[in-house]
């Protein structure tokens, strides 16, 4: 019977059961192929496979496999779409609203971010991570208060988060607060005692309570962690011009010019400061040099430069002495 049904072209059916098999196998080969490819950064044919696979049969991590391929081709609109499918399919997993804000994030869709960390509060408002997000995306809606409380609240959950520190470091200067820019400064100079970052949010925060000298030290300590580090020359030059000690300035900016003779603005602040103990020569071949090295700041550099110029003149006139105004 068999050998009569191939000799005539007859084919058997395949029972459901085997229909059913088939399919779940090459179900099983497209979802393999697809992460086999995610791995090996061949994004498109990883999104091909899963689609087909998808096809096949309704499969939770194989949808979230082609999300976040969408993420990492910068599809985020196509991930999105995804993500909304798996939400709607399976409203209790909160990995799939924590992607789907990340994925808003990028849109710099702020209201779709905040949706998706609150409805992932419903489900555990016990994460760090979920109130970290959600504090960006008040930020994108310019609700600094509440970005301050949920970051607040992401440290309460875990007080070794670091992003949440920098971020309310951060907020805090902008509002002003700079005593409370300082204690997360320091949360972070604990953590990481040798990070010149956070030492420079330090100086930052201690310039910003007018408490030079200690700022200064800081901006010091930066140097000795990186003599490479250009805001803490600036930082340390502007501290002491505006304190009056015009050759300290000097030799800072002059010791930053030796570590980094492309340095525009160790130029230009050096000559503003040689402008201002009289020493036009000086402060003209500064400025010169400032301009070579960055000739898109041309306007910036003459128009800083004619400003203590300026002020320098109304200064031997008789006015109340010269002011600088603060970087922050």
């Amino acid at each position: 019977m068999g050998f009569f049904s191939a000799l005539f072209g007859g084919k058997k059916e395949k029972t459901p059961e085997e229909i059913e098999k088939e399919k779940e196998k090459n179900f099983d080969i497209l979802k393999f192929d697809g992460l086999k490819a995610q791995r090996m950064n061949q994004l498109a044919y990883s999104v091909k496979c899963f689609t087909q696979a998808l096809a096949l049969k309704e499969d939770y991590n194989t949808r979230m496999y082609l999300a976040q391929s969408y993420v990492h081709l910068q599809e985020h609109k196509l991930a999105f779409e995804q993500l909304q499918i798996l939400i709607e399919n399976d409203p209790e997993n909160i990995e799939a609203y924590i992607l789907t804000a990340h994925v808003a994030e990028q849109m710099q869709n702020w209201q779709a971010m905040n949706d998706a960390c609150q409805k992932a509060f419903l489900i555990d408002d016990n994460r760090s991570d979920v109130h970290y997000m959600y504090a960006k995306a008040c930020l994108g809606l310019e609700d600094v208060v509440t970005a301050v409380a949920m970051l607040t609240k992401a440290l309460t959950i875990d007080d070794t988060f670091q992003p949440a520190y920098s971020m309310r470091y951060d907020i805090l200067m902008q509002m002003g607060q700079f005593q409370d820019a300082e204690k997360d400064a320091d949360k972070l100079i604990e953590m990481n005692p040798e990070n010149e970052t956070f030492v420079l949010y330090k100086a930052y925060s201690l310039q910003g309570q007018r408490k030079i000298d200690e700022a200064i030290n800081c901006y010091k300590k930066v140097r000795e962690l990186n003599a490479l580090c250009s805001q803490a020359y600036l930082g340390e030059g502007f501290l002491l011009t505006h304190s009056g000690k015009l050759d300290e300035a000097i030799q800072i900016y002059t010791e930053a010019i030796e570590v980094n003779p492309l340095f525009a603005d160790a130029f230009k602040e050096r000559g503003k400061v040689k402008l201002m103990k009289g020493d036009k020569a000086g402060a003209t071949e500064d400025m010169k040099q400032a301009l070579e090295l960055a000739p898109e700041e041309a306007g910036k550099i003459n128009g800083e430069f004619s400003n203590v110029e300026r002020e320098m003149d109304a200064k031997s006139k008789g006015a109340q002495g010269f002011k600088l105004t603060n970087r922050f």
